[in-house]
């Protein structure tokens, strides 16, 4: 068996990125690879085709393969790896369309220039895989079929009657082997098919079946850079004191005790944009971290709170329930709700809410840039490199094609890595000076002033009719912003749904499972509060309101079938069921089981079916599934972000609380088999947690849990 593949580590940075109309010598003496090299480009499209207008403006060239003459297989990734596996899963593609060995494929440093890569660069909404599998599977394809067109042409043989594997081009009868490195010079010379024959995913033998595991060498040795390691000749560190209320502004300030710290050497005024998402505050530049952190604790600001001095998450959720129970001010609507609700045989009318939500990210932000007179240079770990350079274009005066932007390993992203708050900052600081600076935000920092998953409200009214069928679902969800309305997957014939928007000078951003994470909650637990009132059994009860041969029926069924739903229990506990509404192409349904001990809910066991389509990389499907899990749970049964006169009150792990070791369930992950292409796993996995785990609370107390995080007996 192949051993795992590993990251290449011998290329100069900033030498991956190759814009449109790259010359063929310029790409092999760029990726590392010799002159005689077989080079496949390819396109990487959006996860949604465009129009050709559109389409004209985006498709560009971002991500390049090429084969040495020894074999190896070098392919150019455009993705930040933030943990979610995407340069394993690519490999996986790249490696079974060609056949290649995986122990001998590498990966190239992420691109450096984003211009020439266009959006695609961002890692967003689990489309990294969605938006690749077909040009990946495309471009190793193409290969193979050089590589196979070489070898028939030398042994004189067929090509219909060759295939690869494992780094060799064989013969179905069995008496030719020839290796891919004694193939590429001939191969380089042919012309690569337009429409190379994809492999039959009966054939796969590295998809769904081996997991290359490109990093984690890396980063179990600790030989892997984060945007923390990274330490450029001459570096200076910068730290900013914010204003503490959101919106602030800065009357004064006084950093004569600051300059008396060793290692001093400058303070500087940060000017806000609320565009950029950054706050007015005062930076400290030093020698060391710990110099800065000094100087920093040792100044005296002052500050004008302005217009959000009494700004209270209470108040914004009172409004936002009150606006809830407004008229719909752009509703989609499907038959006649409002009849169809009067004349029901049972009725819902009930209020759900949801809390700001902070990322956490194990990696507090950070981001290192240097700008010179003609030139600018940045190591930011981020979700989004376009971005990076485009605000590093606009502080700095230098055009793009100037900028570098260099990708190192991320500790978490979440969504939160997609502001580009703290690259600006480094940016805005480090044109002051002619060596690199690196901004450090402390935890602090960033629960308090990062960009949260926004409050929500919403009121769901539904009916019955005599047979125990939904005839009838409204949802009014109020929240801020960017935030869609919910959607209902169920059969439900009167629909009428939407969002009331409200508006606050709050930061937001998108968070693990963007408006799944909250309108998952609401449309599953009124599910479960229908099926009581119809006295059916809430897993039947979904069932009955979806076609049979729907995705969302079969994730039920399977997770219904793998959590022994409806057998006995240990006395004290109970099950509850939910589903996460279709997510980037991939469909999950729950079982939690769960006790309640000393007041508070106990998580003892999770079943999770995923159908995600194919599964290019199936231990990386379950990791992203475990981890969803906990990342909900941790939600569920912790998460909140309360504000107070303007500002955040929580600070750190002690009273933001992520879950503790031994707070984590037993999880089974049960991966659906599927021949659909695959569909994202970064955010599917959190939607369905916190319904399942109050409906389990219902079946042990009778207590509806309509507001997260979970307080039983809430007055």
């Amino acid at each position: 068996m192949s051993q795992p593949v590993t990251e290449s580590t011998d290329y100069p940075a900033g030498e991956a990125a190759l814009p449109d109309g790259l010359t063929r010598r310029q790409f092999l003496r760029r990726a590392g690879v010799s002159s005689g090299a077989l080079v496949i480009a390819f396109n990487l499209p959006l996860g949604r085709q465009a129009g050709a207008a559109e389409a004209a403006q985006r498709m560009q060239p971002n991500a390049y393969v090429a084969i040495d003459l020894d074999g190896t297989v070098t392919l150019v990734n455009d993705k930040s790896e933030i943990g979610q596996g995407i340069s394993d899963g690519y490999v996986n593609v790249l490696a079974e369309e060609i056949g290649a060995d995986l122990a001998k494929v590498r990966m190239a440093p992420i691109p450096t220039d984003p211009s020439s890569w266009g959006s695609r660069m961002s890692v967003s909404g689990s489309r990294s895989m969605r938006g690749a599998w077909s040009s990946l599977r495309t471009a190793g394809a193409q290969a193979r079929s050089l590589l196979v067109q070489a070898a028939a042409s030398r042994a004189g043989a067929s090509a219909d009657s060759l295939y690869t594997e494992a780094g060799f081009v064989r013969s179905r009868s069995g008496d030719l082997a020839i290796p891919f490195s004694e193939l590429v010079a001939d191969a380089a010379l042919l012309q690569p098919p337009e429409n190379p024959t994809l492999k039959d995913p009966s054939e796969f033998t590295i998809i769904g079946k081996q997991d290359a595991r490109m990093r984690i060498r890396d980063q179990v040795t600790g030989k892997a850079v984060y945007g923390m390691d990274v330490q450029p000749e001459g570096l200076l560190y910068a730290t900013i004191e914010r204003s503490p209320v959101f919106g602030g502004s800065l009357k004064s300030y006084d950093d004569s005790s600051a300059r008396q710290v060793p290692g001093f050497v400058r303070t500087l005024v940060v000017e806000p944009n609320s565009r950029a998402g950054v706050h007015a505050g005062v930076a400290v530049v030093a020698e060391s971290y710990y110099a800065a952190a000094k100087a920093r604790a040792a100044l005296r600001v002052q500050w004008d709170a302005g217009a959000n001095a009494n700004l209270d998450s209470d108040q914004v959720l009172e409004e936002l329930k009150q606006i809830s129970t407004r008229p719909l001010e752009d509703p989609e609507v499907h038959g006649d709700f409002d009849a169809a609700y009067s004349s029901a045989a049972r009725q819902l009318d009930a209020t759900y809410s949801s809390p700001f939500l902070h990322h956490m990210t194990m990696e507090p932000m950070n981001c290192t840039a240097h700008v010179r007179a003609d030139s600018c240079e940045v190591w930011a770990p981020t979700q989004g490199q376009g971005g990076v350079q485009g605000t590093a274009a606009s502080l700095t005066g230098l055009e793009e094609s100037s900028i570098t932007v260099h990708t190192p390993h991320i500790g978490g992203g979440f969504g939160r890595r997609l502001k580009g708050d703290f690259a600006y900052e480094a940016l805005y600081v480090a044109r002051e000076f002619d060596r690199p600076v690196k901004l450090i935000w402390t935890r602090e920092d960033d629960v308090r002033y990062g960009g949260y998953r926004p409050m929500s409200v919403l009121r769901g009214q539904a009916g019955l009719d005599a047979q125990g069928r939904v005839q009838a679902i409204s949802m009014t969800l109020a929240t801020q912003d960017r935030f869609g309305a919910p959607h209902i997957y169920y059969d439900v014939p009167n629909v009428r749904v939407g969002k009331n928007s409200a508006s606050n000078d709050i930061p937001t951003g998108a968070w693990r499972g963007i408006h799944h994470n909250h309108s998952a909650f609401y449309l599953e637990s009124m599910m479960d509060e229908l099926a009581h009132l119809a006295g059916q059994d809430p897993l039947q009860f979904r069932l009955n309101h979806l076609a049979d041969d729907s995705p969302y029926a079969a994730v039920l069924r399977e997770v219904a079938d793998k959590s022994d739903w409806g057998s006995p229990l240990p006395a004290g506990r109970a099950r509850g069921v939910a589903l996460g509404g279709e997510l980037a192409g991939t469909f999950v349904a729950q079982v939690v089981e769960a006790s309640i001990e000393d007041g508070k809910p106990v998580v003892h066991r999770v079943v999770c079916a995923v159908d995600c389509g194919i599964a290019v990389s199936p231990g990386s499907v379950k990791a992203q599934a475990e981890g969803s899990i906990l990342y909900g749970l941790t939600a569920a049964l912790y998460g909140e972000i309360n504000i107070r006169n303007g500002g955040v009150v929580q600070s750190n792990f002690h009273d933001y609380m992520p879950l503790r070791m031994n707070e984590s369930p037993e999880i089974e992950i049960h991966i659906m088999p599927s021949e659909r292409d695959p569909g994202g796993m970064g955010e599917p996995g959190v939607p369905p947690l916190m319904p399942a785990l109050t409906g389990a609370i219902y079946a042990l107390t009778g207590e509806r849990v309509r507001d997260m995080p979970i307080r039983l007996n809430r007055a």
